[in-house]
């Protein structure tokens, strides 16, 4: 019995089918209440705010890391992606 051979792809078959899947995310995004988006992006941006204010820019984390890992506000926020941050302008 012969394994099966993975599948190859090309570069350009890569970047065709990066380019549908970055068309097909910003077609569902756009679709998405813009409301849902700015009150989920407004409470993210509160956390990360309140993250770095907390550790000093991140410099005391290290010693704030009990404290940051006990915050559920902080682990249940989730950055905004980049191909979303690109749908507003």
């Amino acid at each position: 019995m012969n394994p099966a051979v993975p599948p190859r792809w090309t570069d350009e078959q890569f970047e065709a089918d990066r380019q549908i899947a970055i068309a097909a995310f910003r077609e569902r995004r756009m679709r998405e209440p813009l409301e849902q988006y700015l009150h989920a992006f407004a409470a993210a941006r509160g956390a990360v705010t309140r993250l770095l204010e907390d550790t000093a820019d991140l410099t005391a984390l290290l010693d704030k890391a009990a404290e940051v890992l006990a915050d559920a506000d902080l682990l249940a926020a989730r950055p905004v992606s980049g191909g979303a941050a690109h749908l507003r302008g």
